[in-house]
């Protein structure tokens, strides 16, 4: 009896350590005035950059709160803040706060016109919260069927795409759920020969003490700006040519 007594005990006690664990993981990463991304590694730029911009383009981006901007968020996303840095180019943010890749695919039918596709959507699609959220996971096959799809629309405007992948998020438990989709959004962009690149390259020289998230999930203001201004160096070139 004593024995089977010992054996219950550190099986309550195993079964709390583990507890202890997985409720460490969800911790953000938390700074002054906002959260940091968790450790992360970066994937490795598909396609020749940076793309050319020739006089008068349209870039669209496709995304998530990460694109369009979140209630959270007051200040300008990253793709406006990159029109103001463009010149003679036509800015078309369709990022939606919620939406999946496979949301996204109805915003098509609004875009009449365009030179350079952005693609950026996963967040949603990995449910990092779990069951600290609302949300369930969509599955890798139907997050990786939906960007193909968003590839073929932007193809069929006679445009280039570029994938990019979710942010890693602010916290091990957040990061550890999206990396698989950050991995299979590099394996379509392969698979279809296209661009793809990881937005956390933007970056790389701030400090690690930074905060660049509100929640964990959304990008901050400083977040925005330095992927803009990383966007703008390291991914498009505009040419202006003569008329």
């Amino acid at each position: 009896m004593r024995h089977i007594e010992v054996i219950l005990c550190a099986i309550i006690l195993s079964g709390t350590a583990v507890l202890l664990l997985t409720l460490w993981n969800e911790i953000p990463y938390f700074a002054k005035n906002g959260v940091k991304l968790a450790p992360y590694q970066h994937l490795e730029t598909s396609g020749q950059l940076p793309i050319e911009l020739g006089n008068s383009s349209t870039v669209v981006f496709m995304g998530d709160s990460n694109t369009g901007g979140s209630q959270r968020h007051d200040g300008s996303p990253f793709p406006d803040l990159i029109g103001r840095q463009l010149v003679d180019v036509t800015i078309v943010n369709m990022g939606r706060g919620g939406d999946t890749a496979k949301d996204g695919l109805r915003r098509w039918a609004a875009i009449g016109r365009a030179d350079i596709c952005f693609i950026n959507f996963g967040t949603n699609d990995a449910a990092p919260r779990r069951w600290l959220g609302d949300r369930s996971p969509v599955s890798i096959a139907i997050y990786m069927q939906s960007l193909e799809q968003h590839v073929h629309h932007c193809s069929a405007l006679g445009a280039k795409s570029v994938i990019v992948a979710p942010l890693p998020g602010g916290s091990r438990a957040i990061a550890r759920r999206l990396e698989p989709y950050r991995t299979a959004a590099r394996q379509v962009a392969i698979e279809l020969e296209t661009y793809f690149v990881d937005p956390s390259m933007a970056f790389d020289e701030v400090s690690d003490l930074a905060p660049l998230t509100e929640d964990a999930l959304h990008l901050n203001q400083e977040g925005h700006e330095l992927l803009a201004s990383w966007i703008v160096t390291h991914v498009l070139t505009h040419v202006i040519r003569a008329s």
